[in-house]
């Protein structure tokens, strides 16, 4: 694999990294995670959609991880493209509501 393989793969693996960490985040704060986003959550209703996200960002980081480790390279980059709208979306949105940085 070439240098410009290798740096794909390795933002694939950070991408299915920060999948499930927003993942992990999500079930175990699930208003920690919303404010971090910038939204405002007032009832439990809301808040099970939060746990929704953390389920669906948890198959996304798994699936983009297992084609890491299968080294199933068509499928992975086709999958990382289609999978942009998702981390891009969120800070979009998060810089749209107004939320402070972190890091």
């Amino acid at each position: 694999m070439n240098t410009f393989g290798r740096f794909g793969v390795g933002l694939a693996a950070a991408m299915a990294a920060y999948m499930l960490f927003n993942a992990f985040s999500a079930w175990t704060d699930p208003q920690g995670f919303a404010t971090r986003l910038g939204l405002v959550v007032t009832s439990s209703d809301a808040l099970s959609w939060v746990g929704i996200y953390a389920l669906r960002a948890a198959f996304i980081g798994l699936l983009l991880g297992a084609l890491v480790l299968a080294r199933q390279w068509r499928a992975l980059f086709l999958l990382a493209i289609a999978a942009l709208v998702m981390p891009l979306g969120d800070a979009l949105l998060t810089y749209a509501a107004g939320s402070p940085a972190y890091l």
